[in-house]
């Protein structure tokens, strides 16, 4: 059996791609990481040297970040120099030059816009390979969530299932279970039934919300909740306060950009960051005066990050 190593994304998405990979692979992986995608070039060369060890490295559900871009290009190039065989399976927007670059340092991408990273994995490497259930309910589940579609009863309940907040032995529980070939379990219920005890107290009580509009463009961002997702925090945004684009702010920069009719991904291209058109996400760098200023005006963090939204915006 070949031994590989699979650097994946935090969520639900990168855990069922990284699950489907293994069970399709028969084996579990060596060395298993998650990751965002603005941290993949560090963790790549913090890891080098022990990834150099397996002979294939898989990359899923990892967007392009612009500014570590070349870095990780590098590092590429010098894992398929060694011999490392390096996949990357991804479903976001990538620019020619990316494609050219990474395919260059001798990377085999998998890149379909059409569905999510399960699904790439599955249609590019498992398909005919992994059982009825994880096929037909897995597959299908997660991209209804992670692509915001909802076209499958369980989308709601995957995009619960892993959370920004999660601890990576919960990750990989979850990703163990889909290696068996289990596209559920009870300890899933569980967890996604607190899950929504958590997000209809915290939606009651939501607050510092900040409110930008000119031009016709209305956007709202609010500070990101432990106890609420990203996607169902600006959905409720969107329509509470009939805005054009949500954004969710974390108070060390991480961004979350979700719209129903603006193409987000061309403003976090600007800030840095990527993802889909409907939702994207990227972390810009707060001033320290803005963070002191934030102690006592807790709105203050969230008119910056919306001035420098509304900015790549217009």
């Amino acid at each position: 059996m070949v031994e590989y190593a699979v650097i994946t994304h935090t969520d639900m998405d990168g855990v069922g791609g990284a699950g489907i990979y293994a069970l399709a692979s028969g084996e579990w992986p060596r060395y298993v990481y998650f990751t965002e995608p603005y941290k993949l070039h560090r963790l790549l060369g913090e890891k080098l040297s022990t990834i150099k060890g397996v002979e294939k490295l898989v990359l899923i559900d990892l967007g392009i970040n612009p500014g570590g871009f070349p870095e990780l290009v590098g590092l590429a190039r010098e894992l398929t120099a060694k011999g490392v065989s390096v996949e990357w399976y991804d479903h976001h927007l990538w620019d020619d030059e990316w494609v050219s670059a990474v395919s260059g340092a001798g990377v085999k991408l998998y890149l379909d816009t059409s569905t999510c990273a399960t699904g790439v994995v599955y249609r590019y490497y498992a398909a005919g390979r992994v059982n009825r259930e994880i096929a037909e309910e897995l597959v299908p589940g997660v991209c209804a969530g992670d692509l915001w579609t909802f076209d499958h009863w369980r989308g709601g309940w995957y995009l619960r299932l892993i959370r920004r907040g999660d601890s990576d032995s919960w990750r990989l529980k979850v990703m163990r279970e889909v290696f068996k070939g289990r596209a559920w379990a009870s300890s899933f219920t569980e967890k996604v039934e607190e899950a929504m005890d958590g997000e209809l107290r915290a939606l009651s009580s939501v607050e510092n919300i900040v409110v930008r509009e000119a031009d016709g463009v209305r956007v709202v961002a609010a500070y990101e909740n432990s106890d609420v997702e990203n996607s169902f925090l600006a959905a409720y945004l969107l329509t509470r306060y009939s805005a054009d684009v949500a954004v969710i702010a974390s108070v060390d920069g991480k961004l979350s950009l979700r719209s129903r009719s603006v193409d987000v991904r061309r403003v976090a291209v600007k800030l840095g960051g990527g993802g889909h058109m409907y939702a994207s996400g990227a972390k810009v760098t707060i001033p320290l005066s803005r963070k002191l200023l934030s102690i006592v005006d807790k709105k203050a963090l969230l008119n910056y990050v919306a001035d420098r939204v509304y900015s790549a915006l217009v």
